[in-house]
C-alpha cells in the first residue's frame, strides 16, 4: 500500500479509530497502512441532521467515531436503514440504500459514507418534488416493498 498524506491547517481535527486529534500548527501526517478516518469537514453535527439520509450518514459516523461502541451503532445503523427502506418509494435511492447497508456490512464505513453523501441531490430532488416529474425515478409499489424487505 502506498502512504497516504494528509496535511492539516492550524486547529483542524482529524478523527481515527475513535480519537480525536488536533494539530496545534500545520501538519502533515502519513498513514502508512489501512485506517478509516474522519476529516473534520465530514464530521456531521446533529444539528444537521435535517434529512433522512443525513441522519443515515450521522449513524454511520457513529460507528467510526465511537469504535468501543460498534455493536451498538451497527444494530442503530441497520434498524434506521430498514426503516428508511421500507418508506421509500424511489427506486435509485432505494437501491443506493442498498448499496450503503452492504457496504457497512463489508466493514467499508467511510466508502458507505462517501456513498450516502453522493446520494444527497437525488434526496433533495425527491424532497423538492422535482425527481417526481419523471417517470424513470419512480417504482411501482410492489418493487419498492421488495427492496425494502431485502434489508
Amino acid at each position: 500500500m502506498k502512504p497516504l498524506q494528509l496535511t492539516f491547517k492550524s486547529g483542524e481535527r482529524f478523527y481515527v479509530n475513535g480519537a480525536v486529534i488536533r494539530f496545534p500548527k500545520k501538519t502533515t501526517v502519513e498513514l502508512l497502512n489501512n485506517v478509516e478516518f474522519l476529516l473534520e469537514s465530514q464530521i456531521m453535527q446533529i444539528s444537521e441532521t435535517t434529512t433522512p439520509l443525513r441522519q443515515l450518514y450521522f449513524v454511520a459516523q457513529m460507528l467510526l467515531t465511537s469504535p468501543s461502541n460498534t455493536d451498538d451503532a451497527h444494530a442503530t445503523f441497520m434498524h434506521f436503514s430498514r426503516s428508511l427502506a421500507q418508506t421509500l418509494k424511489h427506486y435509485r435511492l432505494c437501491a443506493g440504500v442498498q448499496e450503503v447497508v452492504d457496504m457497512v456490512n463489508a466493514g467499508s464505513t467511510y466508502e458507505a459514507m462517501k456513498k450516502i453523501r453522493a446520494l444527497y441531490p437525488l434526496e433533495a430532488s425527491i424532497l423538492d418534488g422535482s425527481a417526481l416529474h419523471t417517470t424513470e425515478s419512480l417504482v411501482q409499489p410492489q418493487k419498492a416493498a421488495a427492496a425494502a424487505n431485502y434489508l
